[in-house]
């Protein structure tokens, strides 16, 4: 079984990471630290419910309504309970599209889409701005989508986990120093550990991404780099050993450090510090709070 999850990953690896700039150094890179994730990544179907509970809540408070919303400072929709994005037809951003890769992923196991989602590729957000999303907001289009993502919480939760699952082999790969990789293995290990329930690090990749894109990256005009506030991000800035409770808290202290340092190199982030500061001290606690998840029984409720 333990080889089967190294070969499974290690081909996670590959396809991932086809044509990127890291290819040129794959010789130099540790199979066993390319492979690395917690040997048993999975969790009991009531589990991976109260860490989906504790996302929603992260994203929207609990608001049903918020399944499907499009925030004022952004230019695409979010949706699901994970607040997957979704751009319109030429509208190019820095960050991941999650959207089109969790419906591909509902389709793989077998879900039936909205017709007009079924297509492949998955089509662009078909409102083009805030204003349009607003208008049709009680469209029947509108009304079928968030019956839709109401109807497979469960699978949505999945994508969560899966993503989070196939994080550790993505983030290595991308990582040249063979001491760094040893060292962001160890760290992710230790919070993997220290949460049962791996809510940390799966709240987290939904959160800020896996930090392993080159476009989500802001500059720091004082060094002159680029840098990304993601996962691989929390992880390097780790050096403890000490496992429960201290990793939780150490982890916790290390997303505020990144997201600070995202803050600084664009100020207009600022505003949601607090915000992002509480979401990070949730990673603390050893249980998970919980929250309604919308419902289709809650289809007709509407904005205030």
């Amino acid at each position: 079984m333990k080889r089967q999850i190294r070969k499974l990953l290690l081909a996670i690896v590959f396809v991932g990471c086809v044509g990127a700039p890291q290819a040129a150094w794959a010789e130099d890179i540790d199979v066993e630290a390319s492979t690395a994730a917690p040997a048993s990544f999975e969790l009991p179907v009531e589990v991976a419910t109260k860490v989906a509970r504790r996302i929603w809540l992260n994203e929207t408070g609990g608001n049903d309504r918020a399944i499907t919303v499009w925030n004022g400072s952004e230019n695409f929709m979010s949706l699901g309970i994970g607040h997957f994005i979704w751009f319109p037809s030429g509208r190019p951003s820095q960050f991941v599209e999650s959207f089109p890769l969790m419906l591909a992923y509902l389709r793989g196991k077998g879900v039936m889409l909205p017709a007009w989602l079924d297509k492949d590729p998955i089509p662009p957000c078909p409102w083009t701005s805030r204003l349009d999303f607003q208008r049709n907001i009680d469209s029947p289009q509108m009304v079928e989508l968030r019956a839709f993502l109401r109807s497979t919480i469960d699978e949505q939760t999945q994508f969560l986990i899966l993503r989070a699952q196939q994080a550790l082999p993505k983030i290595l790969w991308t990582i040249r120093s063979a001491d760094a990789r040893k060292r962001v293995r160890h760290q992710f290990d230790r919070v993997a550990k220290a949460s049962v329930t791996y809510y940390p690090i799966v709240d987290y990749i939904n959160f800020k991404g896996e930090g392993v894109k080159p476009s989500e990256t802001f500059l720091n005009r004082q060094s002159g780099a680029r840098e990304g506030w993601g996962l691989k991000q929390v992880l390097l800035t780790m050096t403890g050993d000490a496992e429960g409770q201290a990793a939780l808290e150490e982890f916790s202290d290390a997303a505020k450090q990144i997201l600070e340092r995202r803050i600084a190199n664009h100020p207009t982030d600022a505003k949601h510090q607090k915000g992002w500061f509480a979401r990070c001290d949730t990673y603390r606690q050893t249980t998970i709070g919980s929250a309604s998840l919308p419902s289709p029984a809650a289809a007709n409720v509407r904005a205030r």
